[in-house]
């Protein structure tokens, strides 16, 4: 079922036949615009005739178009797809109207507003002259300007759309449609790409081809410092050549299926890798999951919607992976399970399994390592085994979205005849962290997380306050973590949801759950301190603490167990928190309800708090933050007070979905050590 079916969006709803009026409008604009040419003298009388300037003249255009947005068929997206479209069609060689762009160029801008970002909509004009009376008032105006309406060349403003028509061209075996300025995407020719880029991976074998893109990765997006591979977006500067993300988690996961196949010494070579490797490249870029700009459009609200969250849930899922250090695997563990019984529900302790993962590290090789039987003992084979496939992985997994058929990440070993296998030392390491996460759901990991945290904190010898209070109006609340500085108040909320297998399929109503279930219900949480503290002055903890406002700004972190990549993001968590507070579940379930009432706290608690000074929340957005616990921890690393840690992420503006990688961006140009 559809997103559309179960939530009431509080916006305008894109309607799903709206192409044919743009193909109505081109059919018009195409056969009447050259009767709107006007020759110099004409030109010379409309100047004379309407006696004022090129600004009146569009004004009049606007004024006309003005009269006519009243309806709901067409839309500002409508316009883009058309735009995209006779891009693609332009790169492709096909006939092209310049004018035609530039007139929708200038219906696109002026029904967005220079000021606005709000999705105003154009009437479907009911006759075919209400359009032409629109393009001829058009063309006098450029005309007596004689100039085109767009500022920029096509060149400089359509990387996406130069590369759609270059891969399609590259892929027309496989027949693919263009339509809107969109691939289609049809899942049987779909399926015939992938079978070509299976049967290259086949040839090669599955070993040789995993071993030399990890490789690759080493060299390309390996950091020692860091002891992690960085995998930002990739992103361009002006005037630079757009480049395609290898979908390095896809290959891994599709490759592995075919571990029993030794390959080819024939194909053995870097130039079918390539070829492997940039089939792969066009096969994702067909699902228009990158950005081809300078900006990641997530850094703009009017591009929102849960198919822009899911875009990028999926990116994340097929471009790249969670990693954890060993070191903070052991730091982490030790605390989620402390004084927790591993060995009646498992049958080792942590102390065994963490002694084992440090064995497994040990060994100098980095990918595709091989771990004979004999080395190890009879106890650590029994721990090895639960760890461990034993047969093939993967083996239904191809379609992009059928994350629910990637089996591997369950387990981080792979037991051969004679042997464990470990793919890559960082792209398993996760796989040891969150197999106990999984197979152990102890409510006391939620209260040792906390303590975690806490103990991490201590090190910089914060002023920390957590526990139950109640608040003046006889309400009673719980803080998890909050931290006093000099200059800032830090609430902490800690959630355990993980983005569920149904959301990585593209489940829009799970995706909406879980995103309400961890990020939204936390900032809830905090919102109702923050109410609390701003009404009070203070807040009076059961134990006797208390912590006084003093009007300090209040930042707002949600903490997850769980590393989400792109949904740790600065703008993405804004955006996030802004596009949540607009959907409700329509026909909700019981469950469904709670979640609606999730939100509607969330706003009433928001309402309530800057209801007088609105200009303080648009500030006050910026200080929410969803990040993960690695990530809080890399941040504490710095020996920097955290406060001015996090007001140094919101400088970051590449929007690549990489935190740390653009935290080290950030500290070389402050040419921090």
């Amino acid at each position: 079922m559809t997103l559309a079916a179960q939530i009431f969006l509080n916006s305008t709803v894109r309607i799903t036949n709206q192409g044919r009026y743009m193909k109505k409008l081109r059919k018009i604009f195409f056969t009447h615009y050259k009767a709107c040419k006007l020759s110099f003298q004409e030109k010379k009388d409309i100047f004379t005739y309407l006696n004022i300037s090129s600004d009146e003249t569009k004004q009049n255009l606007k004024d006309m178009i003005e009269s006519h947005i009243l309806g709901s068929s067409i839309s500002i997206q409508n316009i883009q797809d058309e735009l995209s479209q006779l891009v693609i069609e332009y790169y492709q060689k096909k006939d092209f109207n310049k004018n035609y762009y530039n007139f929708l160029s200038f219906l696109r801008d002026y029904v967005r507003g220079d000021n606005s970002y709000n999705e105003k909509i154009l009437k479907d004009f009911t006759y075919d002259t209400d359009w032409i009376k629109v393009i001829k008032l058009y063309s006098q105006w450029q005309n007596v300007n004689d100039m085109d309406y767009s500022s920029f060349s096509i060149d400089e403003l359509s990387s996406r759309e130069k590369m759609i028509a270059q891969t399609s061209n590259e892929l027309r075996q496989y027949k693919l449609e263009i339509v809107e300025g969109k691939v289609q995407i049809d899942n049987k020719k779909i399926i015939k790409i992938i079978n070509d880029l299976e049967s290259i991976i086949k040839d090669i074998g599955m070993k040789y081809f995993l071993k030399s893109l990890f490789q690759e990765l080493r060299v390309r997006k390996y950091n020692s410092t860091l002891n992690r591979y960085l995998l930002p977006k990739e992103f361009i500067q002006y005037n630079e050549e757009p480049k395609l993300s290898v979908p390095y988690n896809y290959l891994i996961n599709l490759s592995l299926k075919y571990i029993d196949f030794q390959g080819k010494s024939k194909y053995q070579n870097d130039k079918y890798i390539k070829k492997a490797i940039s089939l792969s490249k066009k096969l994702l870029f067909l699902y228009d999951l990158q950005d081809f700009h300078n900006m990641n459009k997530n850094s703009f609200p009017q591009h929102w919607t849960i198919e822009t969250l899911y875009k990028n849930i999926l990116y994340d899922n097929v471009f790249r992976f969670k990693q954890m250090s060993l070191d903070k695997i052991e730091y982490i563990l030790n605390g989620l399970f402390l004084n927790i019984d591993l060995k009646t529900k498992l049958g080792f302790t942590l102390k065994e399994y963490l002694v084992l993962i440090t064995k497994l590290y040990t060994q100098r090789a980095h990918s595709l390592v091989e771990y004979p039987f004999s080395i190890f003992t009879d106890k650590e084979i029994k721990i090895l085994d639960k760890l461990s496939h034993v047969i093939i992985t993967n083996s239904t997994y191809t379609l992009i979205n059928n994350s629910k058929n990637i089996d591997f990440l369950a387990k981080p070993l792979i037991k051969q005849k004679d042997s464990y296998m470990l793919l890559d030392k960082n792209y398993c390491a996760w796989n040891f962290y969150e197999f106990l996460l999984k197979e152990l759901c102890y409510p006391d990991i939620g209260t040792n997380l906390e303590n975690l945290i806490i103990k991490s904190l201590n090190k910089q010898n914060y002023k920390i306050y957590n526990g139950k209070y109640r608040n003046s109006q006889k309400e009673d609340a719980e803080c998890d973590i909050v931290i006093e500085t000099q200059n800032d108040i830090i609430f902490i909320e800690v959630k355990k949801k993980a983005i569920t297998s149904l959301a990585l399929q593209g489940d829009e109503v799970k995706i909406a759950e879980d995103i309400i279930d961890s990020f939204i219900h936390s900032q809830e949480q905090i919102s109702k301190h923050e109410y609390s503290i701003k009404f009070d002055n203070k807040i009076e903890f059961e134990n006797g603490d208390i912590l006084e406002y003093k009007n300090k700004n209040i930042i707002k972190i949600s903490i997850s167990l769980f590393d989400n990549y792109m949904l740790n993001d600065k703008m993405m968590a804004v955006n996030i928190f802004e596009f949540f507070h607009k959907i409700r579940f329509s026909n909700p379930t019981k469950e469904l309800e709670k979640k609606n009432r999730k939100i509607d706290s969330l706003v009433e608690k928001l309402g309530f708090i800057y209801k007088d000074n609105p200009h303080e929340y648009r500030k006050a957005r910026y200080d929410i933050y969803f990040l993960s616990l690695e990530l809080f921890l890399f941040y504490l690393e710095f020996n920097k007070p955290i406060d001015e840690v996090l007001k140094d992420t919101r400088q970051i503006s590449y929007s690549t979905g990489d935190l740390y990688f653009e935290y080290l961006q950030l500290l070389k140009m402050k040419n921090y050590k």
